[in-house]
Parts: structure tokens; C-alpha cells; sequence
């Protein structure tokens, strides 16, 4: 073949390759785009009882007065992290008060725990809830209670002196006499159950 022919063939060689090359972006560029997110609905939302509840133990979350120890000022001043984080709505673990630091063992259902503050404060918390769209639901163990709770307090008193039947506290507990003193469980009456379940909580003599 001739110098003349060659350069030809390399010629045509070299416009088929630029040729398949050039298919095969289209191909790729056709790929792409048919790979385009379709779903173009706004977002719905769903029933407002479905939220995303950001639990707290008040404790230890927001220290507002400096003493070492949360409090329901601190929540107040948090929210706005709360819901920029994306959650809709608080849990607060146990507020009552307590003699414990969980407060889970409460001892008067109509108080705030002076650690975690007053009152007011929980009454401007909720303000602040309701004023931001923030759901607020509590954390309130009414199976079990203190021993120093003045509901365990009258009933242990009445099964120390056969009076039982005209005391309704003790129809808030399940109790088990013994030789020594009366043992009683402040555990809602009509659940399936035993006081041996229960640890107990000896009735001071």
C-alpha cells in the first residue's frame, strides 16, 4: 500500500473512533438524566399524634442557676436547640417531687420538685411549648410511690389498726401482713399480680 493509502486508512480510522466515542457520551448523558428524581409532591405530614418526641431527664440536661443541677428554666431555654434539631415535641422523665434524684418515687403528686423548680416554672415551660408548636407530655409513674407519699403514709396507718375498709388510700395498694408490721406495694389494684413481685416497702412502726 502506498504512503498515500496509508495515511488514508489512518484517516478513517481515527474519524470512526471519535465517531463511537462521541455515541457513546450521548448514551451516557441519556443514561443520566433518565436517572432524575421524579417525585415532585410537597412533603406531607403526618397526623399530628405521630411526632419526634426528644426525651430529657431534667437532672441532668440545662443548668439555669448554676447550682450543678437541670432544671425546667433550662428546658425552657433549650427549646429552640430542640426543635432545631429537628424534634417536635419533649418528654420529660419524672418532675414531681421526690426524695430520690430519678424522681421516680414521688412523694406529692401536686408539686414540682424544688430541684427541678416551682410551679411557675413548669406553667411557663408549657407556655413556651405551646407558643413554639412543641408538644410537651410527662413522664408520670403513678404504679408506684414513695414511702414518705402521704397516700402510703394513711394506708399503712389504717392496716396497722384494722381500719382498712374505711380508708380508700388503701385501696390505691396491694399489702401483704406479716408477724412484724404491714408490708405494702403502691401498686394500682386490679393488675394481675402478687406482692411478691414487689420488692415492698415496710410501714414504719
Amino acid at each position: 500500500m502506498s504512503r498515500r493509502g496509508k495515511r488514508l486508512m489512518a484517516g478513517i480510522l481515527a474519524a470512526t473512533m471519535l465517531a463511537s466515542c462521541a455515541q457513546t457520551n450521548t448514551k451516557s448523558n441519556s443514561a443520566t438524566e433518565s436517572v432524575a428524581y421524579a417525585y415532585q409532591d410537597e412533603l406531607q405530614l403526618l397526623d399530628d399524634n405521630y411526632r419526634n418526641y426528644y426525651e430529657i431527664f431534667v437532672y441532668s440536661f440545662c443548668d439555669s442557676d448554676g447550682d450543678g443541677i437541670g432544671d425546667l428554666n433550662g428546658v425552657t431555654q433549650k427549646l429552640d436547640y430542640i426543635t432545631d434539631m429537628g424534634f417536635t415535641g419533649i418528654w420529660l422523665m419524672p418532675i414531681l417531687k421526690s426524695t430520690t434524684y430519678h424522681k421516680y418515687d414521688i412523694v406529692d403528686y401536686y408539686e414540682i420538685d424544688p430541684d427541678y423548680g416551682t410551679m411557675a416554672d413548669f406553667e411557663a415551660l408549657a407556655a413556651a411549648c405551646k407558643e413554639k408548636g412543641v408538644k410537651l407530655i410527662l413522664d408520670l409513674a403513678i404504679n408506684h410511690t414513695s414511702a414518705q407519699n402521704e397516700w402510703f403514709l394513711s394506708a399503712c396507718k389504717s392496716l396497722q389498726t384494722d381500719n382498712a375498709d374505711n380508708n380508700p388510700y388503701c385501696e390505691f395498694t396491694i399489702s401483704q401482713k406479716t408477724r412484724q408490721t404491714p408490708v405494702l406495694t403502691t401498686a394500682l389494684r386490679g393488675r394481675i399480680t402478687t406482692t411478691r413481685e414487689f420488692s415492698g416497702t415496710r410501714c414504719p412502726t
